[in-house]
């Protein structure tokens, strides 16, 4: 799954566990789950590390 699709689904989960919208605070957590996750893959599968480029401005 790519980082974009991974952050609107965790989003999307979040929102409906809490049953509200989310705050910038939340989104900017969620954000750094989603670039630790794609972090970690990229070394698993031998691939120098990668952040994910995740902007406000791209959702």
């Amino acid at each position: 799954m790519n980082s974009v699709m991974l952050y609107k689904k965790m989003c999307h989960e979040f929102q409906y566990k809490l049953n509200r919208e989310l705050t910038n605070n939340e989104h900017d957590f969620i954000k750094w789950i989603v670039n630790k996750k794609v972090e970690e893959d990229s070394q698993e599968n031998n691939h120098s590390p990668v952040r994910a480029l995740i902007c406000s401005s791209t959702f």
